[in-house]
């Protein structure tokens, strides 16, 4: 992708005397919301800038978003619909300016005074004090200019004694999954003289967000069918019969979307993963390209989002190997980090990681058993937790994790539900009390099961042994990781892909109907207790295909 600052201004000198400074754009213009720095800031260095850009009007979509530290001076340019980076800036105040351009030729720009001090000391950038929703984003950065050596770490306390994330270095950017509450968070840092920095920052969590875009996997056609959402009510953009798809080169064999609703990402048969950016205003799918396979042979890729937004995580099931991607935060665009890990068993089909983000696991199809390691937020290494694998149930198609717990489902031995606690500290396994439990209805969709882990319920897509007894069930979590059955979702046919509401309020699953055989959506509401749940809306059309995955865009 090409741009022109002389071109794109010339095109669009008329159009610039309709700006203005507030992130909100007239007519054509493209939208532009600068979450950081604010205006008036008085921070330190390294300063952290997040906006996001988006069009109702140019088909083509966004060109380039560009920070200006004074007029003419480029500090920092994306060629995408979304920039967050650190920018070093010496000690003074700025006039800077945020400015984006569409590839119809229109320009926004949005204006912010910014001080920056030489302090030495924390800033923190993100979050604003007062109400969040999670997962909650920080970027915080630190300095010493006294400190020849610089800085060596920077890590958020949530609370007192709880290390949600630490990286090297003097800059942290990451989404910190918390459950609903009160936090009197710190940011704290470390130079490599001795000397510790802190700044707290008082969050009231109030959960989720609601889902704004849904986005399914559609495997044998090749693409990925797109749906809007308002308070879990689903509809077809622009009022059509059919939703907007979009083309990848291979079959589909998952689809996750990252923390910050930028980037969606679409896991193919032949083990390669193609890379979307997302237009906030409608949702729309823009293709950035295909990451080859991770090893030199086939997939299909099972993906699993890392909580803090920074790599994805890939179980190729044909060559039986595991890796990590490094997501850039600006492009979307995915890196290859270090050498892929050969497992001694075959048929990887599936990965989840758990609510903090430390760890992940996948279970193994053809050797009945879930191998879990622990991600190192630095680098992206993976290293094999303590214990792992450890045996399950025959031919395991699910997992899904949450804070405490993690369960995977197998497909045969009267599909049995296999629950997990594990250690904080360590990720290391240790079978629930009472597990296995007997699932009264069939699992057989690998993505067909979920956890809250805000309400420590359960979900699976449930095939029951009558016709019309087709559910969506819901379990109950216990404390000591027990769990039993509790409510269902019933109205449905032949449920399959299923995924939760980022604000854990609804669900969303693909069927096929049992009288006319048409491919299927439909939303429910749920009970934040029994998991209850009560259809909200459809079922509306899909792709005449199978349905792999769905994944929902805050």
């Amino acid at each position: 992708m090409q741009f022109s600052v002389s071109v794109y201004s010339m095109k669009s000198l008329a159009l610039t005397l309709v700006l203005i400074t507030t992130g909100l754009a007239f007519a054509a213009v493209p939208t532009l919301t600068v979450a950081s720095p604010a205006n008036n800031a008085n921070v330190g260095s390294p300063v952290y800038f997040d906006a996001t850009a988006s069009t109702t009007t140019c088909a083509s979509g966004i060109s380039a978003i560009r920070i200006y530290a004074a007029p003419s001076v480029d500090a920092f340019t994306t060629e995408s619909f979304h920039l967050e980076t650190f920018v070093t800036l010496s000690p003074g105040t700025y006039n800077t300016v945020i400015q984006v351009w569409d590839n119809c030729g229109n320009i926004t720009k949005v204006s912010r005074t910014i001080t920056v001090n030489s302090k030495a000391g924390v800033s923190v950038f993100l979050p604003e004090a007062g109400a969040n929703t999670t997962p909650v984003h920080f970027a915080v950065s630190a300095q010493n200019p006294a400190c020849a050596k610089g800085m060596s770490a920077v890590r958020i306390y949530p609370a007192p004694g709880v290390n949600a994330y630490t990286l090297n270095g003097s800059t942290l950017d990451a989404f910190i999954n918390l459950i609903p509450g009160s936090y009197g968070a710190v940011a704290q840092a470390w130079d490599n003289c001795g000397n510790v920095y802190k700044t707290p920052v008082t969050i009231n969590n109030t959960g989720g967000p609601p889902g704004k875009f849904l986005y399914v996997g559609d495997v044998e056609l090749r693409n990925v069918a797109q749906y809007s959402l308002n308070n879990g009510v689903l509809s077809i953009p622009g009022g059509a019969s059919e939703p907007p798809t979009y083309a990848v080169p291979d079959l589909v064999s998952s689809v996750v979307v990252d923390p910050s609703g930028n980037f969606a990402y679409a896991g193919l048969a032949n083990g390669g993963v193609t890379m979307f950016e997302i237009n906030r205003a409608d949702g729309d799918l823009f293709s950035i390209g295909t990451a080859s396979a991770p090893v030199n042979s086939n997939g299909p890729a099972a993906l699993a989002m890392d909580p803090a937004g920074n790599f994805l995580f890939v179980a190729e099931y044909t060559s039986n190997t595991v890796a990590v991607f490094r997501i850039n935060r600006n492009s979307g665009i995915l890196t290859l980090t270090g050498t892929p890990i050969f497992l001694d068993a075959s048929g990887p089909d599936a990965a989840a990681f758990d609510f903090t983000g430390r760890f992940v696991y996948t279970p193994i199809y053809l050797h009945s058993e879930v191998f879990g390691y622990s991600l190192n937020t630095n680098n992206g290494a993976l290293t094999e937790i303590a214990g792992s694998p450890v045996a399950t149930g025959t031919q395991p198609v699910s997992i899904a994790a949450s804070g405490t717990v993690v369960y995977d489902n197998t497909q045969v031995v009267g599909n049995q539900l296999y629950g997990y606690t594990f250690n904080g500290s360590t990720g290391e396994l240790t079978s629930a009390p009472g597990s296995p439990y007997l699932a009264p209805e069939d699992v057989t969709a690998s993505y067909s099961m979920q956890l809250d882990p805000i309400h420590n319920l359960l979900f699976y897509s449930a095939i029951g042994f009558t016709f019309g007894t087709d559910n969506v069930a819901a379990w109950t979590i216990e404390s000591n990781g027990a769990a039993q059955g509790s409510g269902a979702t019933y109205g449905l046919y032949d449920p399959s892909s299923l995924a939760l509401d980022p604000s854990y309020k609804y669900l969303y699953v693909c069927q096929v109907n049992g009288n006319n055989g048409a491919s299927q959506i439909v939303s429910a509401s749920y009970d934040a207790t029994s998991g209850n749940g009560t259809i909200l809306s459809g079922p509306i059309s899909r792709p005449n295909d199978t349905a792999v995955e769905i994944a929902v865009s805050p």
